[in-house]
């Protein structure tokens, strides 16, 4: 779980707005004592009486995390971008879907991802923690969101998926699943309108790029790669000094308290010690190139490169390395 709260970290992090450091981290602050201390996957007992509310934002963050850990593993995606994103460095005033709200069925998928062997993923994710039962109805309203993006051919849409992942409360009798579905294309029979593969490769590795040097505090070329266009990004290049923070680290402290299962857990304070280190992506960013190079290179070298996740055992600690290097740690052994 570990890992999968360093994906929310990742693919929920705005690669270009100013002033949301704390999005880097809190999904560990929120989410760590909300998981039940027991061998199978569920809530503790104080998290039902919370807010409906903040049960929705649990369900639609883990409902990203988990199942992007799993197909990073399972088809070796290489990295998650933002549609909205993606589409906003070629059509910087105007989507290419049919209806362009942020909520219900007309809303555009949340990810757009690549394959090793050159193809697209395209991903809506849906989370809940109710009943099981209301999973089927996410995931078929989240069909109809995929479906949404309207595009011209030729863009190698290798897998179009919608995901749906279910965390049971404590009093619930069923069981924690994720979900994959891969419904009839219909409209979505293609990816994006105008746009080449190349270009599509590009504008998902400048905004995956983006949205890993922001976790270190490099904000302003972040923000400089995520709004840069494809036409602008021929010429454009980056500031070297932009890029001089690329190391970040965080201690993240909450009290063990509560009862559950007849078990009183009060006791020492959980700690952990979390290490983003973007250092072999910034260096990777030669300053005399063109964004654009730059980009072209790092699509080149990424391919190749596989997702690493560890598991904390003994003396070492929970551990991610994205295919662009930059690496993800969760040291818990300053738990005390």
């Amino acid at each position: 779980m570990l890992l999968a709260l360093l994906h929310v970290a990742v693919w929920t992090r705005p690669p270009q707005v100013y002033g949301f450091d704390l999005s880097d981290c809190w999904a560990f602050m929120r989410y760590g004592p909300a998981l039940a201390q027991t061998t199978d996957l569920r809530l503790r007992s104080e998290w039902t009486t919370l807010n409906s509310h903040h049960k929705t934002i649990l369900s639609d963050d883990f409902g990203v995390g988990l199942p992007t850990m799993l197909l990073c593993r399972a088809l070796r995606v290489i990295e998650f971008s933002d549609t909205a994103n993606v589409l906003n460095l070629k059509y910087p005033s105007r989507f290419s879907v049919k209806e362009k709200p942020k909520h219900g069925p007309a809303k555009m998928p949340d990810y757009v991802g690549r394959l090793p062997n050159g193809g697209f993923v395209v991903l809506e994710c849906k989370g809940t923690q109710g009943r099981l039962s209301y999973l089927d109805q996410a995931m078929a309203f989240g069909t109809v969101q995929k479906q949404n993006l309207v595009a011209a051919t030729g863009t190698m849409v290798a897998a179009s998926l919608v995901s749906g992942t279910f965390i049971p409360q404590w009093e619930s009798s069923d069981e924690a699943v994720v979900r994959f579905a891969d419904p009839a294309w219909d409209d979505f029979a293609d990816a994006l309108r105008g746009m080449s593969p190349s270009e599509l490769e590009q504008a998902i590795v400048q905004v995956a790029t983006a949205k890993q040097l922001a976790l270190t505090g490099a904000t302003q070329a972040a923000s400089v790669l995520s709004s840069t266009t494809l036409e602008e990004s021929v010429d454009f290049r980056i500031d070297p000094k932009l890029l001089e923070q690329t190391k970040r680290v965080e201690t993240l402290r909450w009290p063990r308290h509560g009862v559950d299962r007849g078990r009183d857990e009060r006791g020492p304070s959980q700690t952990l010690r979390c290490t983003i280190d973007a250092t072999p992506l910034a260096v990777s960013l030669d300053p005399s190139d063109s964004i654009q190079q730059a980009i072209a290179r790092l699509t080149e070298s990424t391919r190749s490169h596989r997702w690493i996740h560890r598991h904390a055992r003994e003396e070492r600690p929970t551990e991610m390395v994205t295919p662009y290097g930059v690496r993800l740690t969760v040291d818990e052994r300053g738990s005390r």
